[in-house]
């Protein structure tokens, strides 16, 4: 991956005593390959990240994509560039236009798209209570316990937020 690229051009640079500074994309470049990088130094750091946009910016730095010029991933992330919309027009719509979908005379959106969406929340708000926890003087006994549940509740309310088009869909066909 990306991450074994740049450590062996650092390694190599090393012996020659140079340093790398730096590094640059030329076209496109596939999300996985970004993430796939930022886990691997987010694991050798010891770092504690994780949402997408943290592990992009993270993966910017520490492979120094905006020494050459600025790395902006809405035009060199394939997926981004694409326009890859990987949310349901259920989970993208507004909240207002949620609730007026529930509540009007179709059949869909209904119980189990509500049920999604209000299970979301809940976890939601777990997440909310562990990042207010997290760092904190106060809770700092409990900060292993929260490095394990945080990531749980993130991977949980993404499988969760696709089930409100996914029941509605369901329904529909």
């Amino acid at each position: 991956g990306l991450n074994d690229v740049m450590d062996t051009i650092k390694e190599h640079a090393s012996e020659q005593n140079i340093a790398v500074v730096g590094s640059h994309v030329v076209g496109s470049i596939p999300l996985q390959a970004l993430i796939k990088a930022a886990d691997h130094y987010i694991e050798k750091e010891n770092v504690f990240l994780i949402k997408e946009q943290q592990k992009i910016r993270f993966i910017i730095d520490r492979l120094g994509l905006n020494s050459v010029s600025e790395f902006k991933p809405e035009s060199k992330v394939i997926e981004y560039v694409l326009g890859v919309n990987r949310h349901g027009p259920l989970q993208s719509s507004t909240v207002q236009q949620f609730v007026e979908s529930v509540g009007s005379r179709t059949s869909t959106p209904g119980g189990g798209s509500v049920s999604a969406l209000v299970t979301a929340l809940g976890l939601a708000l777990g997440q909310m209570t562990g990042w207010m926890t997290y760092g904190s003087k106060k809770h700092d006994t409990a900060e292993k316990t929260i490095t394990t549940i945080l990531p749980v509740l993130h991977k949980t309310i993404d499988q969760i937020t696709p089930l409100i088009d996914a029941d509605a869909m369901a329904f529909s066909n």
